[in-house]
Parts: structure tokens; C-alpha cells; sequence
């Protein structure tokens, strides 16, 4: 792991500690705040960006966030994860566009998830939107 560290470019390597402090911030946020606080926050409701193609910092976001997650073996929310990744490409000047949706399993309580889109490519919670209802969509202006 430490070699793989040392391999990155050390723009990304200045991504790493930015990740963790957005994560805390947003899982106090999250955890402490009512979610009327941090819905305007996040972007214009109703809208969405336009589906072009993936721009290169989104792929380096994707990729740097699935690899701590895989690691770290965090068990944060989604939300918390598109909030994180959706501020780090903001501040690289690319807009996103944060889903949440719910689902409802045979058997099952509803479940809800949010996953973040820039251009093409879904950035977090791809791997499991599959079945959920978009219910809210937020995208930056």
C-alpha cells in the first residue's frame, strides 16, 4: 500500500488528506444538522448536469475514493461519499450532479442511496444504484 502511495502523482497524493477531512466534516453534517441545512448547499434541486464525457479529474476522484474505501474498509454512508467526491470536483472546477433515490425489496424496509455523476461517469455509488428510484436530483450551476 505505501508503495502504491509513493507511486502517485503528488497531485493526488495532496487529494488523499483532503478526503478525509471532507469525509468527517460531511459525517458530522450529516449526523448533527438537519438535512434542510446542507440540501442548498449541495446544488440546485431538479436539475442535472449534462451527460458529456468524463472529464479527467473525475476519474482520478473515482479512482483515488474506491481505492481508500477498499482499503480503509469504512462503512460510511453514500451520502457522505458523493457529498465528498462531489466537493473535491467542484473545487477542481467540474460540475456533478448528486442523485438519491429509494428502493423497496420484497420483504425488506425501504432503503435509500445517493451516488454522484460527472459527465458520464458515475463517481460514487455506482456499484450498487442498480433498482433504486431517483427521488431528488441536485447539479451544480
Amino acid at each position: 500500500m505505501i508503495r502504491k502511495f509513493l507511486r502517485l502523482p503528488w497531485r493526488q497524493k495532496l487529494l488523499i488528506p483532503q478526503i478525509l477531512v471532507l469525509i468527517y466534516w460531511y459525517k458530522f453534517r450529516v449526523h448533527h444538522r438537519p438535512f434542510s441545512e446542507l440540501a442548498p448547499k449541495i446544488g440546485t434541486l431538479g436539475r442535472e448536469t449534462p451527460v458529456e464525457a468524463s472529464p479527467r479529474n473525475a476519474w482520478v476522484v473515482h479512482e483515488l475514493m474506491e481505492a481508500m474505501f477498499r482499503k480503509i474498509r469504512w462503512k460510511d454512508s453514500c451520502l457522505i461519499r458523493a457529498l465528498t467526491a462531489k466537493r473535491l470536483l467542484n473545487r477542481m472546477g467540474e460540475r456533478c450532479t448528486l442523485y438519491m433515490g429509494v428502493c423497496k425489496r420484497e420483504g425488506q424496509a425501504m432503503e435509500a442511496h445517493a451516488w454522484l455523476r460527472c459527465g458520464k461517469l458515475i463517481v460514487t455509488g455506482g456499484e450498487s444504484m442498480a433498482g433504486f428510484t431517483v427521488t431528488a436530483t441536485f447539479a451544480d450551476p
